[in-house]
């Protein structure tokens, strides 16, 4: 019984913890106005997006223009480029993770992404 006690307080401990954290991350919710796909070093693209509105949380870095960056696994990034797409279509608003800056510091970092 003990081990159960302590895997649930510790279950329950990083759900407030990881809570906590994300409703800070989040932005408020944003329409997208550009996709820019620009192949980069690693076989891969980098995919930037800009927003018709000014995101709420995002980190401050050197990039002024608006312009952020998706970021993680290739295929993390794929399927975020695909529902920016699907919003972008639609017109459809999203909200988008922060997770701080990239590239000495230059763009926001996009890690998570949802239609809203």
């Amino acid at each position: 019984m003990k081990r159960h006690t302590k895997k649930i307080a510790i279950a329950i401990g990083s759900i407030a913890i990881l809570a906590t954290a994300t409703a800070l991350a989040w932005s408020n919710s944003l329409i997208v106005k550009t996709i820019d796909a620009e192949p980069n070093t690693g076989g891969t693209s980098d995919v930037f997006l800009t927003f018709t509105n000014t995101p709420s949380n995002q980190p401050t870095c050197t990039a002024t223009d608006g312009t952020t960056i998706l970021a993680g696994p290739p295929e993390h990034v794929k399927e975020m480029t695909v529902l920016a797409t699907s919003a972008l279509l639609a017109g459809r608003p999203i909200q988008v993770h922060w997770n701080g800056c990239t590239y000495g510091g230059m763009w926001p970092v996009i890690d998570m992404l949802m239609l809203r």
